[in-house]
């Protein structure tokens, strides 16, 4: 039997899930905050990337480093003379055993283990060393953005790299293209899509941040042209008519956010659809079903010692890592 609410009952079971949800939340056990020991020389943690076999690899300015979360242990994935190949920005993914990392000097490295490293550099065609923001690997080719607001493409067969028009002349922090071909990009700037030759901007943002990658939707996190803190995601569907697919953005809506103004920085989810967003006024566990987050920051928690955040990664639902600069602090949350 399926039974309809009255629209009054509808108002008190929607005051009910808020009530539940501050109890749920005064009560929820404090994790541990782990603060871990980086290498001296390390001053800069860029990106936290887990690999398809779940491993965590770290980029920073002196190299890329694996992290074993069980023992909170690093391990340095290889070593240069050349200093540059040691500056990485950010990490991607290619066929299983294959790794790109971006560097500062407007360059990608392939990295395979036990393979010497083979750095390809685009410096010639952009006319200056840039910092590589984010690498999307789709198929055999290499979408590449730069802190300048070039992009270019790399062909792994070829080894050739190829310029792509852009929108935007300042900081692409994320690129990615869907599987119908069309590419899109993050930036200072806002959001841009590139379709039939023709580049478009998402009226919604006026900045973002970051994007991520989960399923088949794509989360972009930015400020409105208010610069109130915004998520949005894009995601497909079928009509009922004719079956046809099509895609459409969505809004996340915020209940109790610290601060509208807030920064998000970074953004994952863990296996029961939370949402961990990195921000300027520390870690954000979110539940989109409901609206309302769990704050972890400085001023709330005497042993979590971060400012702010930059990096968030979930390794799993108990373990979560985040950093700010040179630190690096993992949330572990006992298994219930």
């Amino acid at each position: 039997m399926n039974l309809v609410f009255p629209n009054k009952c509808n108002y008190c079971l929607a005051i009910l899930i808020i009530f539940f949800w501050g109890i749920i939340s005064a009560g929820a056990q404090e994790p541990d905050f782990v603060k871990l020991s980086l290498p001296d020389s390390v001053s800069a943690v860029n990106d936290i990337f887990k690999t398809s076999k779940d491993e965590v690899i770290l980029a920073t300015n002196v190299g890329v480093y694996r992290y074993f979360a069980g023992i909170d242990q690093f391990c340095l994935l290889y070593s240069s003379k050349d200093a540059g190949q040691l500056k990485i920005n950010v990490i991607a993914q290619g066929n299983s055993d294959a790794f790109f990392f971006g560097t500062y000097r407007s360059s990608v490295i392939l990295y395979r283990s036990n393979e010497d490293l083979k750095e390809y550099s685009f410096r010639d065609m952009i006319g200056l060393e840039a910092l590589v923001t984010d690498i999307n690997c789709i198929d055999s080719v290499l979408y590449i953005g730069t802190s300048e607001g070039n992009i270019l493409r790399f062909d792994v067969y070829s080894k050739k790299f190829f310029h792509h028009s852009s929108p935007v002349k300042a900081e692409i922090n994320a690129i990615w293209k869907e599987e119908n071909n069309a590419l899109w990009i993050s930036s200072i700037n806002g959001v841009y899509s590139y379709k039939n030759n023709t580049w478009t901007q998402l009226n919604d943002f006026f900045q973002a941040y970051g994007l991520r990658i989960k399923q088949d939707e794509y989360w972009v996190i930015g400020r409105d042209a208010a610069f109130n803190a915004k998520i949005m995601y894009l995601y497909n569907y079928e009509t009922d008519l004719f079956k046809k697919r099509k895609q459409k953005w969505a809004t996340l809506v915020f209940n109790n956010l610290p601060n509208n103004f807030a920064r998000f920085n970074d953004i994952d989810f863990d296996s029961q659809g939370l949402i961990w967003l990195a921000s300027n006024i520390g870690v954000l566990k979110y539940d989109p079903f409901t609206g309302y987050s769990i704050w972890y920051s400085k001023e709330k928690y005497e042993n979590f010692e971060l400012s702010e955040t930059i990096r968030v990664l979930v390794i799993d639902d108990q373990n979560i890592l985040v950093s700010y600069q040179n630190k690096l602090m993992r949330l572990g949350f006992p298994i219930e």
